[in-house]
């Protein structure tokens, strides 16, 4: 699978890339919400989006947002946070998101979002 990660957090984007390329995926992971963009506007190869909630630059359901306006891109959109009071206030229907996780991230519950 290809999977995108953003976080602002370099030390859970490298440890979610470690676990998860060990299992086989391609991975491309990204700190600022902008470059990640512009890769996914050129590639639209993606399968998984794991993105935090609360980034200096753009939330993560703004990001979400601009990416649901090009309508070719589809996939499985799985959103970190560690702010459940914000989270809770999210409609993840409308954002079409699958799954909301909670930071720390349990990798168990993340692989089941990600295969589930």
């Amino acid at each position: 699978m290809n999977i995108v990660i953003i976080d602002n957090d370099t030390s859970i984007l490298r440890s979610l890339e470690l676990v998860l390329r060990a299992d086989g995926h391609e991975i491309a992971t990204f700190s600022n919400p902008k470059e990640m963009l512009f890769h996914v506007v050129r590639s639209k190869q993606v399968d998984v989006l794991l993105t935090d909630y609360s980034m200096p630059e753009m939330n993560g359901d703004e990001l979400i947002c601009r990416l649901e306006k090009d309508p070719s891109f589809r996939c499985k959109i799985i959103l970190m946070s560690a702010h459940t009071d914000l989270v809770n206030q999210i409609d993840s229907e409308a954002l079409h998101i699958d799954r909301i996780l909670a930071k720390p991230i349990d990798i168990h519950q993340l692989k089941d979002a990600i295969y589930n």
